[in-house]
């Protein structure tokens, strides 16, 4: 396997196209998160958000049985299950979505490895996943590494490549080495893997591993936006806007960005709330971007707050609330311990506003 990952990587001329020529169509499989009991919740969310994602991951199928044949496997052995209904089965009790299941984590692991000494690849991937987080098993990132490198050197199971060079790449489980990263997004790319050709495109952007080459980077970005992949969406638009490595074209970088934001990208919300106060590309509309920045806000982006705080007074001639504005700067003013002496200025600014 490591002679491979060698050889790939001193192929590093090869081009889009001759990838695409070897995409195959990818198996299903199912990311696990969090790790303990009192972190269901938050499981359960995040799950949730890496299933609408796998579409540039790992191709995940939807689940295609209804749920009173999902009910009825439920109510049988795993024995008497065959591997695609274990498979199904699992995940179904694992992502809670069939009300008349509900989320059962636990039994979803004893049918995944059921499913493991059927052979599922699927399965056999879900376990490491449950290893590396902590999922019922105690948390073993390194043996969950080894588990992955296993499932990937069978190539039956595309979506651990890409795992492997995630993993890689952060020096996750192993030492990190960008050079085995950039190997393994390559192999997952060939296997059909959209969202490694967003991760090839990164090197080649940046330079690492292999030499920078912009015009190489775009074309990888471009392969994994038509494989739908939100990240490479919100990349490209920045490509395209610069012109880095491309012609400059403001109209599509614009519309790549509003995709990226719907899909709930916060760095693409937060711009796009950026381009509606300046009206560039679009006409200026305080309103849209508030709406843009407040979902930003959401997902943890601090100076869309501070944007919206800015908005909320009145400015760029949005309607006043300073209520909302100061409710705003409370929660950050409660959330730093230090440093904050700015909001708490600006807030009380504020609510010396609201009293007059």
């Amino acid at each position: 396997m490591l002679k491979r990952l060698r050889d790939v990587v001193s192929k590093q001329s090869i081009v889009v196209d001759d990838l695409l020529s070897k995409v195959t169509s990818v198996q299903r499989s199912a990311f696990i998160v969090a790790s303990t009991q009192d972190a269901k919740s938050d499981a359960f969310k995040s799950l949730r958000t890496q299933i609408k994602d796998m579409g540039s991951v790992g191709n995940l199928k939807s689940l295609i049985s209804p749920p009173d044949q999902l009910v009825e496997w439920n109510s049988k052995l795993p024995s008497e299950l065959d591997t695609n209904q274990l498979e199904e089965l699992a995940r179904s009790l694992f992502e809670g979505d069939v009300k008349e299941l509900g989320y059962d984590m636990e039994k979803a692991v004893r049918l995944w490895e059921h499913a493991d000494k059927l052979g599922s690849f699927e399965a056999k991937y879900c376990l490491a996943s449950c290893v590396r987080d902590g999922v019922v098993y105690k948390k073993d990132v390194a043996e969950a590494f080894h588990m992955f490198e296993e499932i990937a050197s069978s190539g039956e199971f595309p979506a651990a490549n890409y795992t492997v060079g995630i993993m890689c790449n952060r020096g996750e489980g192993t030492e990190k080495n960008s050079a085995r990263a950039f190997a393994s997004f390559k192999l997952a790319a060939e296997q059909g893997v959209v969202r490694a050709f967003y991760d090839l495109a990164t090197f080649y952007a940046s330079g690492k591993v292999v030499p920078k080459n912009e015009e190489l980077a775009v074309q990888y970005f471009e392969t994994a936006v038509a494989g739908g992949d939100v990240l490479a969406k919100f990349a490209l638009s920045s490509h395209l806007l610069k012109g880095a490595g491309c012609i400059v074209d403001k109209t599509r970088s614009l519309q790549l960005l509003s995709e990226a934001a719907d899909f709930g990208h916060p760095g693409a919300q937060f711009n796009m709330g950026i381009h509606y106060i300046k009206g560039d590309g679009v006409e200026k509309d305080a309103i849209a971007a508030a709406s843009y920045f407040e979902k930003a806000r959401s997902q943890g982006v601090l100076q869309a707050g501070i944007n919206l705080v800015s908005l909320y007074r009145g400015n760029h001639g949005h309607q006043k609330n300073l209520a909302k504005a100061a409710e705003i700067l409370r929660i950050y003013v409660g959330q730093s311990s230090e440093g904050n002496d700015h909001l708490k200025a600006i807030l009380q600014e504020v609510e010396a506003e609201m009293k007059k």
